[in-house]
């Protein structure tokens, strides 16, 4: 649970109490969890299907890591059927009834002041002690992979080509990763110095997603296009482009233009709250310290064999299908992915790569 505010007036201690007794004492009505939360959460878990980009990050989560960060942040009726206010109270208890669980963030303030006021506060709320249900151990997150398929005619064609890492001290090479691989222009109105822009075809929108847990990370592309062909080639592109960072081929000023972007990118967004709350609260989860300018110094300190080592991460195990290094597409006759001709959202996974799909209607 992640708790967020900015401060830029003198009325912390207030704010701060706000926030303690929100989450000290909620009220979890049921008439607002029927009229209100949950309606929101179908709407929300609507409009992610019909988002091509949304439903294949979805897609790409769950074949990444199956169970944890593989369930999907979205809910329809279907699913949410059977939730209670009971059922909420008991899962907000378990979450704050945890200290560790809970991470509180601020700008401009010092994160002794926060920490203080934060614990204060909590304590004038702290309510008799009751029993708390207990959550059973989660495992931690591993990486798998895989295959899947799903309908899809909602937006434009989209392919997700990336992988998931497990380990943390990759995180500043994993930055650099998926500046290097970004063939969008990191200026707008200006071209992308990127390799793999040039390699990308006409028609084909393409930009790297990263996106950092506490105990993972997915890095990847996302393509979007009309063109299935097209997309195809640009997919391919992409799997060479993770080979070619893999064996060392990442050139002095490549690797120097990466960094200096993917330093560009985090200070950026970490101006804005889910930028800020993505890259430290997985940090404070853990019991990192938080800093900005600690980030900065871990993406400065890639170098190109940090670089190479991340890149081989989807590589190291032996192809599914031996011999294959192409990306299945529904429509391609040489794919050997052995699944009918036909419109669908669809995985293929070469090594551990997951290549993740919505397809359209011209695929068929």
């Amino acid at each position: 649970m992640f708790s967020y505010f900015s401060d830029h007036n003198r009325d912390r201690a207030y704010f701060v109490d706000v926030l303690a007794s929100f989450l000290a004492s909620p009220k979890f009505a049921r008439h607002e969890l029927n009229e209100y939360v949950l309606p929101a959460v179908h709407s929300e878990s609507s409009a992610a299907i019909q988002s091509a980009p949304t439903h294949v990050l979805e897609l790409a989560h769950e074949l990444a890591f199956r169970n944890g960060l593989g369930y999907s942040l979205y809910a329809d009726s279907e699913t949410t059927g059977n939730i209670t206010a009971e059922d909420v109270r008991d899962l907000h208890a378990r979450a704050v009834g945890n200290p560790s669980s809970v991470a509180v963030l601020g700008t401009g303030i010092s994160t002794e002041s926060l920490a203080k006021l934060f614990e204060s506060a909590v304590s004038a709320y702290k309510a008799p002690a009751t029993p708390v249900p207990t959550a059973p151990a989660l495992p931690a997150t591993e990486y798998h992979g895989g295959a899947a398929r799903i309908a899809s005619v909602h937006g434009p064609q989209t392919i997700f080509v990336g992988f998931g890492s497990t380990a943390s001290a990759s995180v500043p090479a994993l930055h650099a990763l998926a500046a290097h691989l970004n063939p969008a222009p990191a200026l707008k109105w200006a071209s992308s110095a990127a390799p793999l822009a040039s390699a990308i075809p006409a028609g084909v929108h393409a930009h790297s997603v990263l996106l950092p847990y506490s105990d993972a990370t997915l890095v990847g592309v996302v393509l979007q296009g009309k063109d299935g062909a097209a997309l195809r080639e640009g997919a391919r592109a992409v799997v060479g482009a993770f080979k070619g960072a893999a064996g060392g081929k990442v050139g002095k000023e490549e690797l120097a233009r990466a960094v200096a972007r993917a330093k560009f990118q985090l200070a950026t967004g970490v101006e804005g709250r889910e930028g800020y709350v993505g890259v430290f609260g997985p940090k404070v989860l853990k019991g990192e310290t938080a800093s900005v300018q600690a980030a900065l110094d871990g993406i400065q300190g890639v170098s190109g064999a940090n670089l190479s080592r991340v890149s081989k991460q989807p590589l190291l195990c032996p192809a599914r299908r031996a011999g294959r290094e192409s990306v299945c597409c529904a429509d391609d006759d040489d794919s050997g992915c052995g699944r009918p001709r036909q419109a669908q959202a669809y995985v293929c996974c070469d090594w551990r790569l997951a290549l993740a799909a919505t397809c359209g209607r011209d695929w068929a």
